[in-house]
């Protein structure tokens, strides 16, 4: 790339940035994980190309020719400049097809799934009985695929206690999304940390979040903690129906130490263990940290109250769980279709999110009854005349849905389940924490770990690895931040106490989860939470911006600070979003940062800050 021209220079000092690490021989190349030896020629590359949605400030050094572990900056490059060209020739030109305009509002377009015949599925032997679909029922339209980790479920386990201790048998579609909401890796964890789940009106989902709440109740000896199910929803007379049969079953079972507590906006189910049930307006579902969150009829719930009340308490409990539960709405909050559409673009490869719908697809008449059971997933004679009387009242010009004056929109919204696009229902209200895209600038690869004492700081990513960071104080004022993530709590714990004992006057701060561990038995150590990442966000956002902050180049911090993505708390400060992704480290290096530099107390109002 030429230096005369203002990215060239760009370019040109961000790979002398790197220079002086690589010619030590300190640092791998991206492409093959292996040393640049001292003397090798190198390049500055692209992990993901340009003119394949690549940024010049996630370039990394990389070997320029072909090794023996390594195929090398520039035949890989002539090969994937050989692949675009006949990509363009082939397609006219255009890098990728001009996209179809969607109007503001309109039917959803349908994205591939899978049927219980696909091969898909065979991954999860769990799901063979349940991909013998009765006559009575419809698998998913729409479905996460197979999660990665997962190696088992809970759910049979959960089918079977709920059948012998409550009563309670489910129909087949409950026991499919219980079967695939309880999927665990192989280390026990749950390997979903949100589930949304969508299907017309009147089919049991009411059922279906009883029979997971009671179940998790009873949960606290496998996952060590008392449990709280917190359960909200668009109306709280609609959230207390759904756990009242709960309530009438441990009412009878009071000498057995289960416990009912009935006032208004106010329902628990109490278990001998301690572990509760809470019913909670929409209003009212803060200061709890609950390790299984609802939001029923989630359409009508505020996107705030989640991100804001429910999801930054849920971080420190152990295999938590979001719930999102919601037939489709025109009128919906931005909280189920955000989540839904970044679901919707990940069935295949899906993260932490599990989608469950079942709904029409779009073009669908009200009157085809091919599209009222594909948004059925149990179907009856008697759910087929509740939908021929309901589109009776449609085509008399009467809505089937108090809050929609539509007629035809409240019935494919009810009945169909169809989710319309709506561009601001994809809004939201976060940004990234790297607005200003000034991280990779910050990277001083000369900079030595001073000996004097640091901040660490250490979390738990539920149960599923660790992250630990570290910030210090360098001599010119500036704060040095650097971490990684580690395959488990021991081996985190193992590597703060090396750097506590190696640095007299160290001091370490612990996610809750790990505040007690055995790890960290004997040192300096305070606890952070919400309310401690709440402050150092904009904190660390702050010192960026005053050019105070500086850090040695890591990738696995990089790659969390680039995907991280915050929005502004009631109360001021962040919250590190939902849409994330994995995010320990990233509050790690921030409580450390903020420690540092002595950010206020809780208690004391915050700093002005530009969100």
């Amino acid at each position: 790339m030429s230096h005369t021209t203002a990215k060239g220079r760009a370019w040109h000092k961000q790979r002398l940035s790197f220079a002086t690490a690589v010619a030590s021989g300190t640092v791998k190349c991206w492409r093959c994980d292996q040393l640049i030896a001292p003397g090798e020629p190198w390049d500055l590359g692209h992990p993901t190309e340009r003119a394949a949605g690549g940024r010049d400030a996630d370039a990394w050094p990389e070997h320029r020719h072909k090794t023996a572990n390594c195929e090398g900056n520039r035949s890989a490059g002539a090969r994937f400049g050989n692949d675009l060209r006949r990509f363009l020739a082939e397609s006219g030109g255009q890098i990728t097809p001009p996209a179809p305009e969607i109007p503001p509002e309109g039917p959803d377009p349908a994205p591939a799934g899978w049927d219980e015949r696909d091969v898909t599925w065979d991954a999860c032997g769990w799901l063979d009985e349940l991909r013998n679909v009765p006559d009575g029922g419809s698998w998913p339209r729409l479905m996460s695929g197979p999660h990665p980790e997962a190696v088992g479920s809970y759910g049979a386990e959960a089918i079977a206690w709920l059948a012998a201790e409550t009563g309670l048998r489910l129909r087949w579609w409950q026991q499919l999304a219980l079967v695939r909401q309880l999927e665990h890796d192989g280390d026990g964890s749950l390997v979903w940390l949100e589930v949304l789940a969508t299907t017309a009106r009147q089919v049991g989902k009411s059922v279906w979040l009883r029979g997971g709440s009671l179940w998790r109740l009873h949960q606290a000896d496998r996952f060590g903690e008392e449990q709280l199910v917190l359960h909200t929803g668009k109306d709280l007379p609609v959230c207390k129906e759904v756990q009242r049969p709960a309530r009438v079953w441990a009412r009878g079972r009071a000498e057995l130490g289960y416990g009912v507590r009935e006032q208004n906006g106010n329902e628990e189910v109490v278990a001998p263990d301690g572990s509760r049930w809470i019913v909670r307006g929409k209003d009212s579902v803060y200061g709890y940290a609950a390790t299984v969150g609802i939001a029923d009829e989630a359409w009508g719930v505020r996107t705030e109250l989640v991100e804001d009340g429910l999801e930054p308490t849920m971080a420190e409990r152990a295999d938590p769980q979001m719930l999102l539960a919601s037939t489709a709405h025109r009128k919906a909050s931005s909280l189920f279709p955000s989540r839904r559409s970044a679901a919707l673009g990940c069935l295949g490869a899906p993260g932490s999110s599990l989608l469950m719908e079942w709904s029409a697809p779009p073009g669908v008449g009200i009157d085809d009854r091919a599209g009222w059971r594909a948004a059925s997933p149990h179907w009856s004679r008697g759910r087929e005349r509740l939908l021929e009387s309901k589109l009776a009242r449609v085509l008399r010009g009467e809505s089937v849905d108090p809050d929609e004056p539509d007629p035809v929109e409240s019935f494919r919204a009810q009945y169909l389940n169809q989710w319309p696009v709506r561009r601001e229902a994809l809004s939201s209200r976060d940004e990234r924490l790297d607005r200003d895209q000034v991280w990779a600038g910050a990277a001083d690869l000369t900079v030595p770990v001073p000996a004097g004492g640091l901040v660490l700081a250490v979390e738990d990513f539920y149960g599923r690895g660790a992250a630990a960071g570290v910030a210090a104080q360098l001599p010119d004022g500036r704060v040095l931040v650097f971490g990684g993530l580690h395959a488990s709590r021991s081996a985190a714990c193992g590597w703060v106490r090396f750097l506590y004992e190696t640095h007299p006057g160290s001091r370490v701060l612990a996610g809750a989860s790990l505040a007690a561990d055995a790890g960290l038995a004997g040192l300096d150590v305070g606890s952070a939470g919400t309310a401690q990442t709440r402050v150092a966000l904009p904190l660390l956002r702050q010192l960026l911006a005053d050019r105070r902050l500086v850090h040695d180049g890591g990738s696995e911090l990089a790659g969390q600070v680039s995907g991280a993505r915050v929005s502004p708390g009631r109360e001021g400060g962040l919250f590190v979003s939902p849409r994330s992704g994995r995010h320990d480290l990233v509050r790690c290096v921030a409580w450390a940062a903020a420690a540092l530099v002595q950010a206020p107390p809780e208690s004391a109002p915050l700093g002005f800050f530009v969100y």
